[in-house]
């Protein structure tokens, strides 16, 4: 089942936005109102795919500051509007998560497309990918949601042949690792 456009478009623009510290209290108690005028249901998917994007996010800024490992994160957590602990902590364990295990998306990336290493990926293709290969192989969210949802991704953040190229080799990785009959969520999920 796919979310409706205004359910993605307030996961992407309104809620857990990272800011620069002088987050506007009226901006986040707009998205909060926004958020509690929803159904319980499509509240979660709203804060899932809002969260995957922070996740995507936080993953890109320690890239680019090159960081050793994701401790760094907590700092860059700490600008988002709205979030709460609890999220804080599910978003650590995510991004720590992506993060540490980057390495082994990128070799597993290099074999299935070897004109393409990690350091000749833009950043941004970079992020998603290392995101989304985490969420594949090591929690329990169905992977062809992950694949979707980076692709939405690709789509709001990146070129516009980078969704098809995020596609291509997370569909491989789904083939090649036989993720296709992964147990734990439905496919029926949107995030």
């Amino acid at each position: 089942m796919s979310v409706k456009k205004d359910l993605r478009r307030m996961a992407m623009e309104d809620v857990l936005v990272l800011g620069d510290g002088d987050a506007s209290l009226v901006q986040e108690s707009t998205a909060e109102d926004a958020l509690a005028s929803l159904a319980p249901q499509e509240r979660e998917r709203v804060l899932t795919i809002a969260a995957r994007r922070l996740a995507f996010q936080v993953l890109f800024e320690l890239d680019s500051r090159r960081a050793q490992d994701a401790s760094e994160a907590a700092s860059i957590l700490s600008r988002a509007r709205g979030i709460t602990p609890e999220q804080v902590e599910a978003m650590m364990l995510l991004v720590s998560g992506a993060y540490m295990s980057r390495k082994v998306a990128d070799d597993a990336f290099q074999k299935i497309a070897p004109e393409w290493p990690s350091h000749r990926m833009a950043p941004v293709d970079r992020a998603i990918l290392r995101l989304a290969y985490y969420e594949m192989t090591a929690t329990q969210t169905h992977p062809r949601i992950v694949i979707n949802e980076a692709v939405e991704l690709a789509k709001s953040f990146s070129s516009e042949k980078s969704p098809a190229f995020v596609n291509g080799l997370l569909d491989r990785v789904l083939k090649g690792a036989g993720l296709g009959g992964k147990k734990g969520t439905s496919e029926d999920e949107s995030a």
